[in-house]
Parts: structure tokens; C-alpha cells; sequence
């Protein structure tokens, strides 16, 4: 059938499409599966029509649903409800994603647009929604520079967004995998293209471009507004982004200012003001912040300040539909103290009855110490990962891991990220620890920037350790301990 015309293999693709839709929500994969010879017949015929510009991804879903099924993930394919209400979506597919407990992955081919939904899907959304981008075209033929690749993946990393680059062999394989008999093969293909790096809700995004400085900041904006802006990151203590999300090392983007906004300026989110930069209207509550951190959280936090609960109903349907539960919002990541069965006893003296007072951490490090059974005394060396680790932490009757980040007073007034080990980085080393709780603690108030920061650190870690959870332990916590487990 290498002869039939381009109007009927389009009709022949919108058809297996409709067929993959009708099937793909039901999750019967054994359905799904019986699926693939039509696809790869479409493939075959397509790659050799085309073997001058390659085959359209988009008409092929069965590659992202054989790899993603594979990882864990469910499928869903269909409308979604958005701020401007669910409209048809004049593509091939209203909407592919892929979704577990912890966040949404929405696929679009064009970074563009997948933007734009994002922003519009977020704040109705429960989960955190990752954009990833894929090659419009799965070349059959390697091209020495592909241009426009090359385009789609600069304006995906100037969103924030991962890109997933496919070529014609790449597509054919994934398509072939057929979940759940060669799962195993699938998933080392996914880790070949490097898809469980990209899927981390990566938080080292959201302080590279300087995410406090830069919200706050007045414009016109300058070429070395943006690299102070950088250098005032590093110094508060964030670790840039290593280019696992969007493939791009930051070093780049801070060496070629000039580039990184001229992209951008491209898309339409910052316009040239004489010998500046100025916000365009399209950008004007955003940028400021979507410089320096992921356009999703911006967009959630512009969006979904008068925001109904009601509207999320819609999205809360499809989480019952693929039998995902519905998350709450402070108990899926955040513990408090009375939360903790090792610390049982603080629940009998309320936080009102206690007063800050001066305490060592060494004292405070021991009085844990022993709370907790650790038979012996951890010493402060200044690059440890965490001051103290315990890996019989009790919650709820269940053994859990814990990494402790301890300040006493040593650390004068309110701690903050600055304030956090010499070089501004022992939150990020308490994160690296192999644990399943992340405990901060301070005898005085702790910041709210490092609350976010832990927040942020635990939601990148429940990519890989669903369990991973955080605590705050401020000067009247820590008060309500000492003298609970003194008496």
C-alpha cells in the first residue's frame, strides 16, 4: 500500500487515533496492545512516502503510552478542563498525558502551545503538570543540523519545558515494545533517552535565573540584570540547574546573556526597549518570575488566585477514572512534629505555652539523640550531608529514614537560606542524604524561603521515593521537645 495517496493515510491515521482514544481510558492494555501492527503499518507506509522530511510523531501516541505505561504511569486521552473552559483542540489528539500520583505530564509537539495549556490546565489541575516537547518530525534521514529541532528545543528550554528529541528508528521501537510483555525493554529505553532525568519535578529550575531577585525587580531589564541576578542565586545558596529537565547547562544561558533573552523576546513573553528589555503585554504578570523559575509556577500563581474549587472537579473525574487518589495539599509532602510518633509526646503541651530560649546545637543534637535511641554522639564537622541521621523514625506505626539539618545558637535571629553551612548549601546536601524524611530545625523562626526550598527539594525526590516527606522544626518546636522529653 506504499501508493496510497496523502489524503488517505491521514485518513487512516485519524481513524487509528479515534480507535486508540476509545480504548485508552479504560486501560485495558491487552486492547491497547492490538493496537501496534496498524501503527506500524501506518509507520512503514509513512517513512517511505516521506523519507525526505520523516514521520509525523504526533499520529503515533502508542510510543508514549508503551514507554510511560512502562515507568509507572497511567494514560488519558481526551479534553481537559482549563480557566478558559474545555474547548475542542484543533489537533490530532484533543490531549495526551500521562499521570501517577504526583504530577501530570502533558506532550505537545510545540513548545508554544504546550505553554500556553499549561498555564491554562494548572491551576485547575491538583497534580503539577510537566511540559514535555517532541520532534515534530521522526527523521528517517539523519540530518548533519536539523534547523528546526534545533528551534523547538531553544524555545523549550527558554519555557522551561523538556524536550524529547526522536528519530524514525528511536519511534519504531518504542512503538513495537508492547506494554506489559516487554516492559523491561521499554523502560531501558526511556532511561536511553535520558526520560526519567527530564521527569524529576526538578526544583534546581527554579532559582537559576534568580527567582527572588528578579520578582521584585523593576524594569527596563539589562543584559547584566540578568547575570547579577544569577551571581545573587548562587550566593543565597541555590544550586543552578544541571540541564536534566531541559537540557541546557545554565553556564550558557550566563555566558551569551544576549541569547537566552533574544529567545525570549521570539516568543513574544519580552520586547526590545531601546538598549533594554521591557515586559510585552503577553508577559507583563509573569516574566518576572518566569526568568527565573518554571513557567508553570508562575502561571499557577497568577492564575489561581480567585480561583473556584468547584473548577477543579473536572480534573478530580479523570484522577477517579484512572483509580489515581486525589492528593491533599499540605499532608501529601509536609509532616509537623505532632505528626511524628518518635516525638508522641509533644501533643500534650501546646505551642502557646512555650517561649523561644538559647540552646546549642550540640545540646539540642544530643537531646534527639537520645529521644530517638541513637546510641552515638554524631560530630559537627562543618560537611556533613546532615548534623544528625536516624533510621528508625517512627510515623504512623511505619519505620522511616531521617536526615536532620540542625541550627542552635550558633545562628543568630531568623534562619535563612544564607544562613544554611558556610558556602549557603547544606539544604542541598541534606536532600542528597539517603532518606525518607528531611527534618530542618532552629530554636528561632525559620524563613519562609527555606520552607519553599524544602518543599520544592521534596517534591523533586518523591519522583523517585513516593515516601519522601519534610518537617519544620521552628524555636517553639524544638521548646515543646525539650521540655516534653525533660520531665
Amino acid at each position: 500500500m506504499t501508493d496510497i495517496s496523502s489524503q488517505a493515510l491521514r485518513g487512516r491515521q485519524k481513524r487509528l487515533q479515534r480507535a486508540y482514544i476509545d480504548i485508552t481510558n479504560r486501560g485495558n492494555t491487552k486492547n491497547i496492545s492490538e493496537l501496534i501492527p496498524r501503527f506500524l503499518d501506518n509507520f512503514e507506509i509513512e517513512g517511505k512516502k516521506y523519507d525526505y522530511i520523516g514521520v509525523e510523531t504526533q499520529y503515533y501516541p502508542i510510543f508514549f503510552d508503551n514507554i510511560f505505561r512502562s515507568l509507572g504511569f497511567q494514560m488519558y486521552a481526551g479534553n481537559l478542563p482549563s480557566i478558559s473552559g474545555t474547548a475542542p483542540r484543533y489537533t490530532v489528539l484533543p490531549y495526551l498525558i500521562a499521570i501517577d500520583s504526583i504530577r501530570v505530564i502533558l506532550f505537545d509537539h510545540d513548545p508554544r502551545s504546550l505553554f500556553a495549556e499549561i498555564a491554562d490546565i494548572q491551576p485547575v489541575c491538583p497534580l503539577p503538570i510537566m511540559g514535555l516537547c517532541y520532534s515534530t518530525w521522526s527523521r528517517v534521514k539523519e540530518r548533519e543540523v536539523d534547523d528546526w529541532e534545533v528551534q523547538n528545543q531553544r524555545k523549550a528550554t527558554a519555557l522551561g519545558l523538556g524536550f524529547l528529541s526522536i528519530n524514525s528508528t528511536t519511534l519504531k521501537k518504542g512503538i513495537e515494545l508492547s506494554y506489559p510483555s516487554k516492559a523491561k525493554e521499554t523502560i531501558n529505553l526511556a532511561f536511553k533517552l535520558g526520560l526519567p532525568q527530564m521527569l524529576s519535578l526538578s526544583v534546581e529550575n527554579l532559582a537559576v535565573y534568580g527567582t527572588f531577585q528578579a520578582s521584585q525587580h523593576s524594569w527596563p531589564f539589562y543584559d547584566r540584570h540578568f547575570v547579577s541576578m544569577c551571581d545573587n542565586s548562587i550566593t543565597r545558596g541555590h544550586e543552578l540547574d544541571k540541564g536534566e529537565l531541559t537540557k541546557i547547562r545554565p553556564i550558557e544561558a550566563i555566558n551569551d546573556p544576549e541569547w537566552f533573552l533574544r529567545e525570549l523576546r521570539e516568543l513574544d513573553l519580552i520586547k526590545r526597549k531601546r538598549n533594554a528589555f521591557d515586559i510585552s503585554t503577553r508577559g507583563n504578570e509573569f516574566i518576572k518570575q518566569k526568568i527565573t523559575s518554571t513557567p508553570q509556577e508562575a502561571a499557577l500563581y497568577n492564575l489561581s488566585v480567585n480561583l473556584r474549587d468547584e473548577m477543579k472537579d473536572g480534573f478530580n473525574l479523570i484522577l477517579q477514572q484512572l483509580k489515581i487518589a486525589k492528593p491533599t495539599i499540605n499532608g501529601e509532602i509536609e509532616l509537623f512534629v505532632d505528626d511524628i510518633d518518635s516525638f508522641s509526646k509533644v501533643r500534650n503541651i501546646a505551642r502557646s505555652t512555650v517561649k523561644e530560649s538559647i540552646l546549642s546545637e550540640d545540646f539540642v543534637q544530643m537531646k534527639l539523640e537520645e529521644i530517638l535511641g541513637e546510641l552515638r554522639h554524631r560530630r559537627d564537622w562543618g560537611g556533613e550531608s546532615c548534623d544528625l541521621y536516624a533510621s528508625d523514625l517512627k510515623i504512623r506505626g511505619k519505620r522511616y529514614r531521617a536526615a536532620f539539618l540542625l541550627k542552635g545558637s550558633g545562628t543568630k535571629g531568623k534562619l535563612t537560606i544564607a544562613k544554611c553551612g558556610k558556602n549557603g548549601d547544606q539544604i542541598q546536601r541534606l536532600f542528597k542524604c539517603p532518606a525518607d524524611i528531611f527534618i530542618i530545625q532552629h530554636i528561632s523562626e525559620i524563613d519562609e524561603t527555606v520552607i519553599e526550598e524544602a518543599r520544592q527539594k521534596t517534591l523533586a525526590i518523591r519522583a523517585k521515593n513516593p515516601k519522601a516527606h519534610f518537617c519544620i522544626m521552628d524555636g517553639l518546636d524544638t521548646q515543646r521537645l525539650i521540655q516534653i522529653y525533660s520531665k
